[in-house]
């Protein structure tokens, strides 16, 4: 329902309020609650569409779906609606979150919490999730559902966002950098200007969230007005009610109440949350409703629902489908991982359908015994397939599963190493030099990696030169492992020929990738991976996997014409980034690769893909102690605040928004599996074959 919108009430206007909640119940809530107190608003499921005008209302309120996702997703999508709901004019945002303050300690509140607050000049933000008509109050901080804690209410046992400590203050302070204090009750007793005042002394010491007592609507009714001057407010609905009524006494809002008009005929009730509330409504449900339940660990999931419903929406009464459960009847991950596998029809395709969806770990295992087959000791056969799995995983199948094959074609000639025995050539303290003997590369370069950071720990800084290596994925999953030892890196590598010298018209120059990761600060590190090509040697193959003609500006045909063919880019030459640039860049990267470290260079280095054919690559690694040169709680702070900065930046049109490096990297790893194209999928079942392993159930489905 992604942009679908519902209008509750009508008439002229600009909207004085946007509401961004994190989930669509709460959306619905937050819409209503404000409707109630007299404002027009509308109700959006889903980022609003960039060209669509807010229409003419009081109030907009969006309902995403980022509690339970992870905080850099949650963050990016409250970042997006906000950014076009202000476009827009809209003045002030609420962030409406659920009234038992559903999160963990990484959030998804405090960071979104940061993201707004940021974005509004750092000005201090009322946090207040009551609803005391539904039983929510807060008390000196402490949050209640009914008469119990909420740390004694079943939200202990919410199976996403167990929620076991009542302290606001002391929940929030674990979510964010930022300083969390308390408005008690004393002070919202004493009114609106006692409100005021106590926000006015907490901003002057620094103090970003306040969190504040309410334990009735009049409470809240106080803290709406206490904090109208305030550009961002968080809460529940009934906050949300209260500052509708408020902002309605100040604008011109219609009576109009009119109901909806639904459309007859046959009717799904859905539910999902494991909630005590929605139990006891599934429970009344059942007794009136024809009734299915969803049972995460049934091999045909969808199938059985979907006959189910065949056979009973046959009249205009309502039926019931749901998969609430108490905590004892709850099915375990693996069950519910599956559940979702087997809820997607399309899942599994032919040649020419969607790519294959498969869960990371099953790719890692299959990996893990084709190389074990091959002579590759089980841990290095483990690391070398979950190297590849994590570039498909996160955005790269130009270094991911594609190449398995071409590894086992080079382990079988020889050329590559089955045991790696690394040998070092220098140990100058700080510095190394180490001879990767022919073996595997991502098992070379991970042991660097290690001595790099060990020499850092040591002496502040670590430089590993490796020689004699062999291609080793994608850069990005060893500078990543550096920066989360709390190391600066930098990793270089030379590659097989790929692009002509600047003025040339034969390559001898390779892409000869090399990244930089640093240690980051809420959002984990900061990660750059590029090729000194306009795109990756890998990424033409994949596109070959696909069968899918590549962008023009890409490459040249062996006789110098342009081309789109991925297979005469193959044969012809990757054309430079930037010109010039790009291939000084990438001279020099052969020089600390290659030349420097003693290993091959320019024509002497061969590719994954040339079977019987000894590598010669080499790489640089370096890694900087980050507490050697500076605190890292304020590096951490500039960091963030240089993102924040970056990210909000206005937006060139046709852009949704601004990414930091390794960011849509970060968001793909989120996902749940692995796409991969058919042509990967008939390498990976000739590897089983050749291999004599047994095809893994994923496989098999596909073969079918």
């Amino acid at each position: 329902m992604s942009g679908a919108h519902a209008t509750v009430g009508g008439g002229g206007g600009s909207a004085v309020l946007g509401c961004v909640a994190d989930d669509h119940t709460g959306g619905t809530d937050v819409a209503a609650a404000l409707r109630r107190s007299g404002l027009r608003t509308v109700l959006r499921f889903g980022l609003p569409q960039q060209d669509r005008a807010v229409p003419d209302c009081d109030a907009v309120v969006v309902a995403l779906k980022t509690r339970s996702i992870p905080p850099p997703d949650a963050v990016a999508a409250f970042r997006a609606a906000h950014d076009r709901l202000t476009r827009q004019g809209v003045g002030r945002i609420y962030f409406k979150y659920c009234s038992t303050f559903d999160s963990t300690d990484e959030g998804n509140i405090g960071p979104v919490a940061d993201m707004l607050t940021g974005a509004a000049g750092g000005r201090p933000a009322v946090v207040c999730p009551a609803a005391p008509e539904h039983g929510r109050t807060v008390c000196q901080g402490h949050l209640f559902v009914g008469d119990r804690l909420l740390s004694d209410s079943p939200m202990r046992d919410h199976p996403l966002t167990p929620m076991t400590d009542s302290d606001l203050v002391r929940v929030l302070a674990r979510q964010t950098p930022h300083p969390v204090a308390l408005v008690p009750h004393s002070t919202v007793a004493r009114g609106p200007d006692a409100v005021r005042a106590a926000l006015d002394e907490l901003e002057t010491r620094g103090v970003r969230y306040a969190v504040t007592d309410a334990i009735s609507d009049h409470d809240l009714d106080v803290i709406a007005r206490a904090a109208a001057h305030l550009p961002v407010l968080t809460g529940a609905a009934g906050l949300a009610r209260a500052m509708g009524a408020l902002t309605a006494d100040g604008t011109d809002c219609d009576e109009d109440h009119r109901v909806p008009v639904f459309p007859s005929g046959p009717a799904v009730v859905l539910a999902g949350s494991c909630s005590a509330a929605t139990l006891e409504q599934v429970a009344l449900a059942r007794r009136t409703m024809p009734s299915h339940r969803l049972r995460a660990e049934r091999d045909d999931l969808a199938g059985e629902a979907l006959g189910w419903l065949e056979e009973h929406l046959t009249t205009d009464r309502p039926v019931l489908v749901y998969s609430s459960a108490p905590p004892g009847e709850r099915s375990p991950g693996a069950a519910v991982a599956a559940a979702a596998r087997s809820s997607r029809p399309a899942a599994h395709s032919r040649p020419g359908q969607e790519p294959v969806l498969i869960i990371p770990s099953e790719l890692i295992s299959f990996g893990t015994a084709a190389l074990t087959s091959l002579g590759v000791p089980e841990p290095d056969a483990r690391l070398v397939a979950d190297s590849l799995v994590t570039a498909d995983l996160r955005g790269h199948p130009s270094h991911g599963m594609l190449r398995l094959e071409w590894y086992a074609d080079r382990l079988r000639s020889g050329a590559m190493r089955a045991v790696t025995d690394v040998a070092t050539v220098l140990d100058g303290g700080a510095v190394a030099v180490l001879d990767g003997r022919d073996g595997i590369g991502q098992v070379i370069t991970a042991y660097a990696a290690r001595e790099a950071v060990r020499r850092a720990r040591e002496h502040g800084v670590g430089v590993v030169a490796v020689r004699d290596s062999n291609h080793f994925g994608t850069a990005a999953y060893f500078t990543r492992m550096m920066a989360d030892e709390g190391c600066v890196a930098l990793l270089t590598t030379n590659g097989s020929p790929a692009m002509a010298p600047w003025g040339g018209r034969e390559k001898s120059v390779g892409a000869n990738p090399w990244s930089i990761a640093v240690p980051g600060g809420r959002r984990g590190p900061v990660v750059l991976d590029i090729a000194n090509t306009t795109v990756a040697r890998g990424k033409i193959y994949a596109a070959l996997e696909r069968d899918q003609p590549i962008p023009e500006g890409w490459a040249q045909a062996a006789d110098g014409s342009p081309t789109t063919d991925p297979r005469q880019a193959i044969d012809g030459l990757i054309l430079p980034m930037a010109g010039h640039k790009g291939y000084g860049i990438s001279f020099m990267m052969d020089v600390l690769s290659g030349v420097l470290t003693g290993s091959s260079y320019a024509t002497g280095v061969a590719g994954p893909y040339v079977p019987d054919r000894r590598s010669g690559c080499g790489h640089l690694l370096l890694a900087l102690r980050l507490d050697a040169v500076a605190d890292p709680a304020e590096y951490a702070r500039r960091l963030d605040d240089l993102i924040d900065r970056t990210k909000a930046v206005p937006l060139a049109p046709g852009f949704d928004e601004i990414f930091y490096p390794g960011e849509i990297e970060d968001r793909n790893a989120a996902r749940a599996e692995v796409r991969l194209p058919d042509r990967t999928l008939r390498g990976l079942e000739r590897l089983a074959g050749a291999c004599a392993i047994p095809l893994p159930g994923w496989m098999s489905a596909c073969s079918s």
